[in-house]
């Protein structure tokens, strides 16, 4: 049973607290069977069939992945940002520190437990470099997005829980040095079972830019990809910007992306052009991706019901005050909800329904596209922000059921007209020609 009570954030630097330290969906996976792992083989995609996007499982004990070059190292600027979900979490054990990710001695990210001066234990994810440290909160019973910004010019680290910018922390940091950049192990010697991460870690991605909020809100749930110099979100189709000044993200800004999708000869791929390969040491597990890239469902049912979605044992949305307005979700099966929804993005699959009672609405900002049905009954709506793009199928249709009032004392609040059921393409411009069965706005 997954504990949603609401998490506060924490702030702490090395003078306040003192620790202990023992020490995906869109992409193609590619297999050529071989089965070598367990006759010394080793570990890649060979040794794995029938899924695409995958995770890599570590195992808390001695396996690691590390890329001997740190793409951190000497820049005053960056942005780190992955997917995680511990395997195992001993909640009040105050001893318990473990190792994500990071360059030893220069900026560090953990997990571990943080005891408050009341003596409340919180589970928590946090960075370390120099004297300064730093870190928020956060439910190890489901995937959680963590994005950190360093702006080190500045003395100014953002840490960034599933989109929301939680806090910022003054710190004064200087990344140089000669050690790499390792993930699930600080360690040079192994096994180092005291602090080596246990568990999950998926969609790693290194920029050498500071990226704004909005920037960051509209990746979270999917996969990237290059598109002419540009990052485009594989599932919207579309560049990532910041709708407030139009900023694209250059593809050369990204400079090390490992999705966990293409594994080789225990090297895991950098998909970004500055070919920052991971070596993957002792790693026996690669899994089929279970983080929310999107939220998909896998049988039909109410939204709120936790066996609606595909892995909704380790996902945050059948909770639907804790639902991201930015969040992409896929309806692949016949969903009702009588709750209102906010989404980035939005894919009804053909012969797929979203059924919405009540007086509620759906209200999409970014990208819908509809194969199948929405089915607003009631005085449900449809709201389409200014930003927001449509692509339709043959098969993709809008059911309405409004009722007016015959009163001179009540107005009639109509949601606007739709057009013919009719395949368009995404044309991302903002304008009523985006879908010839758009009406002007």
């Amino acid at each position: 049973m997954k504990n949603f009570t609401k998490l506060s954030f924490i702030v702490f630097l090395l003078s306040a607290f003192s620790f202990h330290y023992a020490i995906s969906q869109t992409s193609p996976l590619k297999i050529t069977v071989d089965g070598d792992l367990h006759t010394g083989g080793d570990l890649d995609y060979r040794d794995a069939t029938g899924f695409g996007a995958a995770f890599i499982d570590f195992d808390g004990i001695d396996d690691y992945v590390e890329a001997s070059t740190s793409q951190i190292n000497n820049l005053d600027q960056f942005t780190i940002s992955f997917w995680v979900k511990p395997e195992s979490f001993p909640i009040g054990d105050q001893t318990y520190n473990r190792f994500i990710m990071g360059q030893k001695d220069g900026f560090e990210i953990w997990t571990g437990n943080q005891t408050f001066p009341s003596g409340t234990v919180v589970p928590t994810i946090f960075w370390r470099a120099g004297f300064g440290r730093g870190g928020i909160s956060f439910n190890p019973d489901v995937w959680t997005h963590i994005t950190f910004v360093a702006n080190l010019a500045s003395n100014i680290i953002t840490i960034y829980r599933n989109g929301f910018p939680i806090s910022n922390f003054g710190a004064s940091v200087n990344i140089s040095n000669a050690n790499p950049f390792r993930i699930g192990s600080r360690e040079d010697t192994q096994p180092a079972p005291t602090s080596n991460f246990e568990g999950w870690l998926d969609e790693i991605r290194i920029f050498d830019s500071i990226l704004t909020s909005d920037q960051i809100q509209r990746m979270i749930y999917q996969e990237i990809e290059n598109n002419a110099g540009n990052v485009r979100g594989c599932l919207t189709d579309k560049d990532i910007v910041d709708i407030s000044t139009n900023t694209k993200i250059p593809w050369t800004n990204l400079i090390c992306y490992y999705t966990m999708n293409n594994v080789q000869n225990n090297t895991i791929t950098d998909q970004s052009l500055a070919g920052n390969d991971g070596a993957m040491f002792n790693i026996t597990n690669i899994l089929p991706q279970s983080a929310p890239m999107p939220y998909e469902t896998v049988t039909d049912g109410d939204w709120n019901q936790e066996s609606t979605w595909l892995h909704g044992d380790v996902w945050d949305i059948e909770d639907i005050p804790s639902n991201k307005r930015w969040s992409i979700v896929r309806i692949k099966n016949d969903v009702t909800t009588s709750a209102s929804h906010t989404q980035l993005g939005m894919l009804i699959d053909p012969g797929s329904s979203l059924s919405v009672s009540g007086d509620q609405v759906i209200n999409n900002t970014w990208y819908l596209q509809l194969d199948g049905t929405l089915d607003l009954q009631e005085d449900s709506q449809l709201i389409q922000g200014i930003n927001s793009d449509l692509v339709t199928s043959a098969t993709g249709n809008i059911l309405r059921r409004q009722e007016g009032n015959s009163s001179v004392y009540w107005y009639n609040y109509w949601s606007s007209p739709v057009g013919s059921v009719g395949a368009t393409t995404l044309t991302n411009n903002n304008a009523a020609s985006n879908n010839s069965n758009n009406t002007t706005f």
